[in-house]
């Protein structure tokens, strides 16, 4: 997931499209590439509007601010600052919530009690972004929560028409406009309003939608699509709102179910969202008094999408404020749990409490965890520095949880780390991949792998770039991983949506594995798909494979869908 930086990239990358009228068709083509081979995305979210806080999401945690003075983009016709895209984000999820499939109503629509929704589909999301967009430019018809013309909207007005290729000065207040038609130019073009706007569309969707778009992506990218491993997210408890449109994390949990059960070549068994804040909670008896959610255990929830509902593992979002191992009292945390807990006096203890019990269920059931390994996206001030992998690596060191299947994510870009845990290492590998790197090298049979999810520079960055991060990955392997045996592939979809060329992720991910890392066939292989099949467990005699094997007899599903045979 991105930070405000790299949204400043995006904008930066697409401003020289902006003013050219001849940019106002789409712009997702996919590379039409013969199919070679198989692939498991262990990383990718198929989630929508209703079952988190959208907007606060959007414009809190993927938007989030990590510098403390934000830099400013003065590119003509660009975005010129930040808060102009948080305000178009702002924008399209006013009012298009209630259109938006919940989880509920999804189960209902695949158990075909229900009728399809054409304002869930691709065509009517689209059409609902332009209308909203539309409505934003007529003055004369404001959406809700945007009534007065203040300097920001006034900014953004203008933004959106210059992403239409239409001039600002010759549309006045008296001016006859047909502003669908501007509306539809800006959404479609390949500026960043018109990257955003296509974006936001997808989390008013279909979530069974999502996974076959995914699934035909990779496939026109070159890959057959084995297996999409969707993560859904927890972040309530930390932001102090629930997803107030109406998906449980239970009826999430069961539309995700019915979707497993979905004929087709891909199959689809996700991660289900664990958060130790949320077991604190149900254990304290105590609820944020905004929730209209009912209070539940984690734990009991996570049990059931393992053992009756074909999930394969726990997904863990550390960056939101707590460490895996190792959490204490004073360590810092929103005043707003403060406020709801009535204090912080055992907190720490009691968080890593909650983790000890979600690493014995998945020790227990062979289950594999998936967590955020990138400093970006927290939740409180430096609380991206609790995903740090040298935490994940105290917890696989104890001896009762050395077997753990973890999957660190996000890696691959080899940022400098300054932390404790990078103290002995040369100035060069001050990384957190040369943090997970060393044990795994010296652990080679260990269940730790990264994942490359959302190595979104293979996609804008010059070859010089691509060459440096290459020969960086390249040197790893050799050092840390030179049978290539713990690195899995990953897309971030749909968070990788927003970026300019995401379409041809896949392709430019192998292009980028075997052209600039000169890795051969049989290791891009396993890292597209072999190394997935063996840290997720599907091999004969593990025990995910034993759950799945049971969840496949009970709905009457091939088990040759299944990788691993």
């Amino acid at each position: 997931m991105i930070t405000r930086r790299e949204t400043m990239r995006l904008a930066l990358a697409s401003s020289g499209a902006v003013l050219l009228p001849g940019c106002a068709g789409t712009a997702e083509p996919f590379p039409d590439i013969p199919v070679e081979g198989g692939a498991i995305d262990i990383h990718c979210h198929l989630f929508n509007g209703t079952d988190l806080p959208v907007t606060r999401f959007l414009t809190q945690v993927v938007l989030a601010e990590h510098e403390s003075q934000p830099e400013a983009i003065t590119a003509q016709g660009g975005i010129v600052d930040p808060t102009l895209i948080e305000r178009l984000i702002r924008l399209l999820t006013r009012g298009l919530l209630r259109d938006a499939p919940t989880a509920v109503e999804e189960t209902s629509y695949l158990e075909r009690r229900a009728p399809k929704r054409e304002a869930a589909t691709l065509k009517g999301a689209r059409q609902q972004v332009v209308d909203r967009t539309a409505s934003f430019l007529d003055q004369g018809n404001r959406p809700e929560g945007f009534t007065a013309q203040s300097g920001g909207e006034e900014a953004l007005r203008q933004e959106i028409l210059l992403a239409a290729g239409s001039s600002p000065e010759s549309i006045t207040p008296n001016a006859s406009v047909d502003y669908q038609a501007v509306a539809a130019r800006a959404v479609a073009s390949n500026s960043a309003i018109g990257l955003i706007a296509r974006w936001v569309a997808l989390f008013f969707r279909y979530r069974h939608e999502l996974a076959d778009e995914l699934a035909t992506a990779t496939r026109r990218n070159g890959r057959e699509p084995r297996l999409l491993v969707p993560s859904m997210v927890d972040y309530a408890h930390w932001l102090g709102e629930d997803a107030v449109s109406g998906s449980t994390l239970p009826e999430q949990v069961d539309v995700f179910s019915h979707i497993a059960r979905r004929r087709g070549k891909t199959a689809v068994h996700g991660m289900v969202g664990y958060d130790p804040l949320r077991a604190v909670f149900f254990k304290r008896g105590v609820a944020y008094e905004r929730f209209t959610t009912q209070p539940f255990d984690p734990l009991v929830l996570a049990r059931k999408a393992l053992e009756d509902s074909g999930f394969i593992g726990l997904k863990m979002y550390p960056p939101m404020g707590f460490k895996p191992i190792g959490n204490t009292d004073r360590q810092g945390y929103q005043d707003r749990i403060k406020q709801a807990l009535g204090g912080f006096g055992g907190l720490g203890r009691d968080l890593d409490g909650a983790m000890a019990n979600a690493f014995d269920l998945c020790i227990a059931q062979g289950a594999p965890i998936l967590t955020h390994a990138r400093f970006s996206v927290g939740a409180g001030p430096n609380f991206a520095a609790r995903a740090n992998p040298a935490y994940w690596i105290d917890v696989v060191k104890k001896r009762q949880w050395r077997d753990l299947r973890l999957c660190l994510a996000h890696m691959g870009y080899f940022q400098p780390w300054n932390g404790s845990s990078t103290a002995g290492l040369a100035p060069g590998r001050r990384t957190w991949e040369w943090t997970a790197g060393n044990y795994i090298k010296d652990n080679p049979q260990s269940n730790v792998c990264i994942d490359i999810s959302y190595l979104t520079e293979v996609l804008g960055s010059s070859q010089e770039r691509r060459q440096q991060l290459a020969d960086k990955l390249r040197e790893w392997i050799d050092e840390c991983d030179p049978d290539v045996r713990h690195i899995l592939y990953g897309t971030d979809w749909t968070m990788v949506g927003r970026e300019p060329d995401f379409p041809n992720y896949t392709s430019e991910v192998l292009k980028f594995l075997s052209k600039q890392c000169g890795l051969d066939d049989q290791q891009v292989d396993r890292i597209m798909m072999g190394n997935a099949v063996r840290f997720l467990g599907l091999l004969p005699g593990d025990k995910t494979r034993q759950r799945l094997t049971e969840f496949y007899e009970r709905h009457n599903l091939p088990l040759s869908r299944l990788p691993g045979v």
